[in-house]
């Protein structure tokens, strides 16, 4: 049991880097990885550290609250959304720190809806063929 979590864990983890360069990719001038010291390779890397973590520990947290939607979907991505949009503005605010920055809020939204989006997609898929191995 312990083995998939970490394998589903490593595996949202490359997603989350994965997805966080692509939406730099995408987004041009309003998102920047990097600076002169820290590649943007390295800044998407270790920002996905900070979401998925922040993601995979939701759960926990929800579990003492008494949090109630009948949704499992939503159930799994609502809260972790409401709660990275103030780390990723907190840490998009750090950017002379982390080297992560995003230029509109706008983005900051969009990128809190996203990852935890495709993290709840991709646990689904790897507990789907965790089973199978």
């Amino acid at each position: 049991m312990d083995e998939d979590r970490t394998i589903t864990f490593l595996i949202n983890w490359a997603i989350n880097s994965l997805a966080i360069l692509i939406f730099s990719a995408i987004s041009g001038k309003y998102v920047d990885l990097g600076n002169t010291k820290i590649p943007g390779s390295m800044v998407a890397v270790l920002s996905a550290l900070v979401f998925t973590l922040v993601i995979n520990f939701m759960p926990r947290i929800l579990e003492n609250t008494e949090f109630k939607v009948k949704d499992e979907r939503l159930k799994a991505i609502l809260p972790s959304f409401i709660v990275l949009i103030p780390i990723i503005w907190v840490y998009k605010s750090l950017s002379f720190v982390t080297a992560f920055g995003v230029l509109n809020n706008v983005f900051v939204i969009i990128l809190a809806l996203i990852l935890p989006t495709l993290q709840y997609f991709d646990t689904k898929i790897c507990s789907k063929y965790l089973k199978k191995i």
